[in-house]
């Protein structure tokens, strides 16, 4: 067979080697997720394939190098953007305006699977994009170095792209465990032999080659079974990567709202366990004072809180609870201390912790003590999740005087002396507030404030809230029309960040500013809006629904969160969250008055499904440390596959070629260290020049240079020679000549000479 037919068909033969391996690779990458979307995976594989014929094809076809390495760029760029998209990555994030919002996306959902265990349950969205996009890089990075466009020799590069292949078969095996890990063993190391044979060997030495490879494998197979399977033989979940050393003590929230950066701790330690039918917000404190800057919990002498609407004051009739919408919760503390009692929705009663009593901000129990590590109770509560077309109906009422309370807020008026900064805002001057009570919103108005509110709001810092909320609402009929035009906005203008600047008034530059923040501002700004349009409206703090595990819900500190409840007669507060699907604390989706959704649509697991590998998620095993080490040895294994090629390119070079080249690299040292070479300059000249200043190494570099180029001599410059004369050009210049002279001279030897050889004696 001629060379030509033989260079067409090593790309041919290794590129089905690779669709192979990466189709049974993004099979197992599956197991990562419950409920994979297989479909998914595999056409986003098949699409890296595609982009691995296009690489292949450039580089027998196309004879012009400058025009091989822009197309397979293109072609690169192309194919990880396709495979993005077949995963459901949207498409306007892959234009250059939204990689910040997509990097921050990827980054929180990074951050919440960090110390998750697999199959990952969770429901956030972006954390399965992230699970699936690592397959993605590794299989697009692995076709990139096998196949990209160029005639010089790839043994290495091939190597480190089998490598990126395996270690993503490696990483899905261990982080969740083959169902068939022998059958599945034996077709990798099919894959690898010929990954490694096939594209060499002759067509006559390939069933010679497949006996051999079938020999070694049932021989592998039965010594493999024999080995112990339950004890590993490298436990990465002992492992301790982090220099932050786990306490055995607990975590305490302050539930008022700082705005600042994020300070409660963030490392995905479990606080709580929570066994319900259904995902709720595991509501802990209200926050229903705005003082002019931030929401806080109620003053202790302040009334309790309405929560029920048979509760309401001079209603014509009290309202009958709804029993659909009338949970039981068994909550299970592990590392939180609280002198609130974490509950959901209006709590009707608490069993287990001896007895409680109503708060200024929620409930406690009657000891004083309130609630630690190990403590269990439950909470039957009343969370309303009706219907829209119920809401309408209701947010077309006339309100009760008695909500008159959740529609007060506070304003600033006039600025005195100075004062310390505070947490949540950087004051310099003290704000004298004023407190207003916004008029209550009449059924089917667009706002209906009364003329001295109005003009009270316009004159104070929160003018332009005010305004953005009546425009956003003035087509608004109800108040559930209104509460949605809000929420929409502010889930569709504002990004997530967990790092905003600190503002005099956090709110307003949230709003018009920055437009950046996490579910402190997103909540309390909603809650703000809907106050000066006279909706009665208030925040809730406390966590998220947490991962489903069985019929439970783990809570960690990842899902300490703060959304906003809106009031609706004869119904009762009613939970919006407008904090992005990107923050780590999921949301519920809208539950449109049937069975309530973990976000994205994810349906909950029915109680009495068991809980499957709850063991193994309360070990807390599996998660950051070993991504982290996997990583780590990629690029290192990267790192030294990319050393090794230019090694080998360079100590290649002998006699003259490397004469050529070490003289063109001094060539151009010697200028870079400000070493000028006048014209003429010979060797000899330079060489003579050298002693005379006292350059010794570079002396000794430039006479054996010229003794091997023009006086027979066979010996050339060696690694010593090199070390003496980079350490000659860099002594002068501290660190910076050192680096310098580094580069100038580097440790592997000096790159292939291009021209003509140069003249001069």
């Amino acid at each position: 067979m001629s060379g030509a037919l033989r260079s067409e068909r090593v790309p041919l033969a290794r590129l089905g080697v690779f669709a192979a391996l990466g189709l049974f690779v993004a099979l197992h990458w599956s197991a990562l997720l419950s409920d994979p979307p297989v479909g998914r995976l595999l056409v986003a594989t098949l699409v890296l394939v595609g982009m691995a014929v296009v690489m292949a094809a450039l580089g027998v076809l196309m004879a012009r190098r400058r025009l091989r390495w822009p197309l397979a760029t293109l072609a690169l760029i192309s194919g990880i953007g396709l495979a993005a998209l077949a995963l459901g990555v949207p498409a306007r994030l892959l234009a250059p305006p939204g990689w910040g919002e997509l990097w921050t996306n990827l980054g929180v959902g990074i951050e919440v699977i960090g110390n998750s265990d697999y199959p990952y349950t969770g429901g956030g969205e972006w954390s399965r994009l992230a699970i699936m996009l690592g397959l993605v890089i590794m299989l697009g990075a692995g076709a990139a170095l096998a196949f990209w466009p160029t005639r010089a020799a790839g043994t290495a590069r091939e190597t480190l792209a089998l490598a990126l292949v395996v270690a993503a078969y490696a990483i899905a095996a261990t982080l969740a465990r083959p169902d068939a890990p022998l059958l599945q063993g034996l077709f990798l190391f099919v894959g690898v032999a010929a990954w490694l044979w096939l594209p060499r060997i002759g067509r006559d030495d390939v069933l010679g080659a497949l006996v051999l490879v079938a020999a070694a494998g049932l021989i592998a197979v039965p010594l493999a079974s024999r080995t112990g399977g339950d004890e590993p033989l490298l436990d990465y979940t002992n492992w301790n990567l982090s220099s932050a050393a786990v306490v055995d003590d607990t975590e305490f929230f302050s539930w008022n709202h700082s705005y600042g950066p994020i300070g409660w701790p963030r490392t995905g330690r479990r606080l709580l366990a929570v066994r319900s039918a259904d995902p709720h917000y595991w509501r802990t404190a209200v926050l229903d004072r705005f003082d002019g800057f931030r929401w806080l919990e109620p003053q202790p002498d302040s009334a309790r809180p309405l929560e029920l609407p048979s509760q309401v004051e001079g209603a014509e009739a009290p309202a009958r609870l709804d029993r659909r919408w009338v949970h039981t919760a068994y909550f299970g503390i592990e590392a939180l201390s609280s002198q609130l009692v974490v509950g959901a929705g209006s709590p009707l009663s608490v069993q287990g912790l001896g007895g409680t009593a109503p708060a200024y901000g929620g409930i406690t129990p009657t000891d004083g003590d309130g609630i630690s590590t190990g403590d269990s109770y439950s909470v039957r509560a009343y969370t309303p999740q009706p219907a829209p077309a119920r809401l309408r109906r209701a947010g077309g009422r006339r309100y009760q005087p008695a909500l008159r309370r959740y529609t007060a807020i506070s304003l600033p008026q006039q600025e005195t002396g100075t004062l310390p900064a505070q947490p949540g805002r950087p004051a310099e001057v003290e704000a004298v507030v004023s407190s207003l009570t916004v008029p209550l919103r009449p059924p089917g108005g667009g706002g209906g404030e009364a003329a001295g509110a109005a003009g009270r709001l316009l004159a104070s810092p929160y003018a332009g809230v005010y305004r953005l909320a009546r425009r956003l609402t003035r087509r608004a009929p109800t108040s559930y029309d209104a509460v949605e035009a809000i929420l929409g906005h502010l889930r569709t203008g504002y990004s997530y960040s967990e790092s905003p600047p600190l503002r005099r008034y956090p709110l307003s530059a949230f709003l018009f500013r920055d437009r950046v923040g996490y579910c402190q501002q997103f909540s309390g700004t909603m809650a703000l809006m809907l106050r000066t349009l006279g909706i009665p409206s208030r925040v809730a703090s406390g966590f998220s629904p947490g991962t489903p595990v069985g019929n439970r819900f783990i809570v960690s500190d990842f899902d300490a969160h703060s959304w906003v409840e809106v009031y609706f007669e004869g119904i009762g507060w009613v939970a919006f969250d407008p904090t992005p699907s990107a923050s780590p604390a999921a949301s519920i989706s809208a539950g449109a008055g049937g069975r309530p959704q973990l976000p994205q649509g994810r349906p909950l697991p029915e109680i009495g499904s068991g809980e499957p590998r709850l063991a193994a998620a309360e070990s807390g095993g599996g998660g950051h440390g070993f991504i982290l080490a996997a990583i780590g040895s990629i690029l290192a294994l990267g790192a030294a596959a990319v050393l090794a090629m230019l090694a080998r390119r360079r100590r290649g070079l002998q006699g003259p070629e490397l004469a050529e080249a070490q003289l063109a690299e001094l060539r151009r040292a010697l200028p870079m260290m400000g070493r000028q070479l006048p014209p003429p300059m010979t060797l000899r000249r330079l060489q003579l020049d050298s002693e005379q200043l006292g350059r010794r190494g570079l002396a000794s570099y430039v006479a054996k240079l010229r003794g091997f180029r023009y006086e027979g001599a066979t010996e050339l410059p060696g690694s010593a020679d090199r070390r003496r004369l980079r350490r000659e050009l860099g002594m002068r210049g501290g660190v910076r000549g050192a680096l310098r002279a580094l580069r100038a001279i580097p440790p592997l030897g000096p790159r292939p000479a291009a021209g003509p050889p140069a003249s001069g004696t």
